[in-house]
């Protein structure tokens, strides 16, 4: 929560800083306003046979079930089909209420939108992934491993389909020097334990 005010402050601080508030406002990129529209009014005017909130816990059970803290290469094998079978449904979503004024409905619509490719990212970086760090508990990879895993997982997600590549996690302080002139050192990465 700390992090939220001291990081949330700082940037207000800087977009004062930077942001010109008699400035008019820049010329929208109309195609993509366009494009934001025609989704939402898409999503807003779906017909199909499956209700939103259906889906959704069809979704948050299988996260339950299959990507739980404590995994295995068989539970997440298992949540990686059943997660792609999942959101192959999404273009079968049904919205009954078309109103503009708090519709619940459509909202969910739009959050089922936004979770769904953050649930097929989550699972599948896990199966992947064969090891245990943090609050990935893998029964089957207990220990933690560098050597192959110190690299953040990027996964680009186009509809059911999830393409994960990594990237090394940066290792040097981005700076030498900390507050009050004082000199940063490198701190070795170690198990965590408990």
């Amino acid at each position: 929560m700390i992090d939220l005010v001291v990081f949330g402050r700082a940037a207000a601080i800087r977009a004062g800083q930077i942001v010109d508030a008699n400035a008019a406002n820049p010329v929208l990129n109309q195609a993509s306003v366009d494009q934001a529209f025609d989704r939402f009014d898409g999503l807003r005017h779906s017909k199909g046979a499956l209700p939103t909130a259906d889906l959704r816990l069809e979704m948050q059970r299988t996260m339950q079930e299959d990507a739980a803290v404590f995994r295995t290469s068989e539970t997440l094998a298992q949540g990686v089909e059943k997660m792609t079978a999942i959101a192959t449904k999404m273009d079968d979503i049904q919205v009954t209420d078309r109103s503009l004024v708090w519709n619940s409905d459509l909202m969910e619509t739009l959050e089922l939108t936004n979770l769904m490719p953050n649930a097929l990212a989550t699972i599948a970086g896990a199966e992947a992934r064969k090891e245990s760090r943090g609050a990935h508990a893998h029964e089957d990879f207990t220990e933690r491993d560098d050597d192959n895993w110190r690299v953040h997982t990027i996964a680009k997600v186009e509809g059911k389909d999830v393409d994960l590549s990594y990237r090394p996690v940066i290792v040097d302080p981005l700076t030498t020097e900390g507050q009050g002139g004082i000199s940063l050192e490198k701190i070795a990465p170690k198990v965590r334990t408990f």
